[in-house]
């Protein structure tokens, strides 16, 4: 009885930290300047987005010259009893460094992440308290490690601003490395590891960084991503599947409403009414779905100005919708009757802008 009260004490405790809403943030990876984020602070289980800490420690003791690339990392048997995800090496086997670093990158194994933090730390438990002591010192201020790996532990959580802080620390400290996060495949011992990353090759301009994912977690992702000139870094937290992480981070580094697509994909159940802050008209048009009121609002104020003459006598409102788990944020223009909402969105898709037309009913 008392094992059976323990667990559902866990189980909340759990559950209490992925319920929150999923998790965004962008940040502009020259000045650390934050351009927006939704849920930026609200403290996570980073799962696998943990190991970005131990290669950042890995990679601070091989520039001061304390451990070397070709090192032998050898495995204990805590090492080898982790779960999956994992390479699977025996007690006392061992790989290089630099093997270690590239398997913890691509592959996300629990049993190298373990084996690199005794070999970097001398065991876990010190390794674990220099990587507290380095989130502190690179101003992690809402982050707690318990372990190497990113394994559910209550107690290890961030936000999406810290691993915002920590991406940018890698990319700005270590840059001799910063090649191995995009590392599409991993080779050991005769078998090849893709990337987790799915988003690697399937969009221009992302460089890497870390997936993680657990039950308690959801799926949590870190993307460094080069446009132009610009250079951001997007961070997505508590998704509820693989498709949505990557379909939120797409929408998040782009500044663009979802799609269409995009937002069948997540699922959303469209409301049948909607809310009218500049106007008591039912009638309207739809240019964007966003995940949080900023960029709705931002892209609003954009499409208004880059078609004022059309949509001089329209005002735009910011209406909700929410799905099983998370709410969006529709961009939508005011009209006076069905006829002018159709005549509108016409000549916005002749103008290039999706947009479809929405009765508040």
């Amino acid at each position: 009885m008392i094992k059976y009260i323990y667990t559902l004490i866990l189980l909340c405790l759990f559950s209490s930290v992925h319920a929150a809403p999923p998790s965004s943030l962008l940040m502009n990876a020259k000045t650390g300047e934050i351009i927006s984020h939704h849920h930026g602070h609200v403290q996570r289980f980073p799962a696998s987005l943990t190991k970005m800490m131990t290669i950042y420690l890995t990679f601070e003791k091989l520039s001061k010259g304390e451990i070397n690339p070709e090192d032998p990392v050898c495995f204990s048997q805590k090492a080898c009893c982790a779960q999956p995800s994992k390479l699977y090496l025996k007690t006392k086997e061992t790989m290089t460094v630099i093997d270690a670093v590239l398997a913890l990158a691509v592959k996300s194994a629990n049993d190298v992440a373990i084996a690199l933090a005794e070999h970097v730390g001398g065991n876990e438990k010190a390794f674990v308290d220099q990587m507290n002591a380095k989130a502190k010192e690179l101003g992690m201020t809402h982050t707690f490690f318990k372990n190497a790996s990113g394994l559910p532990d209550r107690e290890q959580v961030s936000t999406a601003h810290d691993m915002a802080v920590l991406g940018k620390s890698l990319l700005d400290h270590y840059p001799e490395y910063k090649h191995i996060f995009s590392t599409p495949y991993f080779s050991f011992r005769g078998k090849e590891y893709k990337n987790t990353n799915s988003l690697l090759g399937k969009m221009e301009g992302i460089d890497g960084i870390k997936t993680g994912y657990t039950r308690a977690a959801g799926w949590n992702l870190v993307t460094s991503y080069h446009r132009g000139s610009d250079h951001l870094i997007g961070v997505v937290m508590g998704e509820f599947s693989k498709n949505r992480r990557d379909h939120h981070m797409q929408a998040l580094l782009e500044g663009r409403p979802l799609s269409i697509q995009e937002v069948r994909q997540i699922a959303v159940r469209t409301p049948d009414y909607f809310q009218q802050e500049n106007s008591n008209t039912r009638w309207g048009v739809q240019v964007g779905v966003f995940r949080n009121s900023k960029q709705a609002r931002i892209y609003a104020q954009k499409i208004k100005k880059s078609h004022l003459q059309l949509l001089k006598d329209s005002t735009y409102n910011i209406a909700t919708s929410l799905s099983k788990r998370m709410r969006l944020f529709q961009t939508r223009f005011n009209c006076k009757n069905e006829t002018n909402a159709r005549a509108i969105c016409t000549a916005l898709k002749k103008r290039g802008v999706e947009c479809f037309v929405v009765n508040g009913g």
